[in-house]
């Protein structure tokens, strides 16, 4: 039972470890002048949101990222063409764009989950199962929604 529920406790833990960095790249400001490392920044991102709240206007993703429509618009391009995210007009409005994410665009963000997990994991194996618990729930508090 104890090591059940160290495997849980581990998920746990890849769980709210990603979901924090995931809220502190998110919370990141483009203040860089450098246009590509902002547009990649830009497409990450969104990746990000529409991983975490599903399908989103352009306006909204525009909204989060801090950008106008135009912008966003050439990341959003950039992401179609790669097989990222998939857009599609709005059947409520035709002159919205709903953009989703595309399996691909899935695997980049899964890619967050699998770093945490071999380079985070490793450093609790020295922990009590006590410690761990309480890591873990801290982080889960950080973020309350994703728990």
């Amino acid at each position: 039972m104890s090591n059940d529920h160290r495997e849980e406790l581990c998920d746990r833990l890849v769980a709210a470890t990603a979901g924090l960095y995931r809220l502190v790249y998110l919370g990141l400001r483009n203040d860089r002048r450098d246009m590509r490392e902002t547009e990649m920044v830009n497409q990450y991102k969104t990746l990000i949101l529409l991983a975490d709240h599903g399908p989103a206007s352009v306006s909204r993703i525009a909204d989060i990222n801090e950008c106008n429509d135009s912008s966003i618009n050439k990341v959003l391009d950039r992401l179609e063409q790669k097989n990222m995210i998939e857009k599609e007009r709005s059947s409520h409005d035709r002159r919205q764009v709903i953009c989703e994410l595309a399996p691909e665009g899935r695997k980049v963000v899964e890619r967050i989950d699998h770093v945490v997990r071999y380079l985070v994991l490793p450093t609790t194996e020295t922990w009590s199962l006590e410690q761990l618990e309480a890591f873990v729930e801290s982080l889960e508090s950080m973020h309350p929604g994703r728990a």
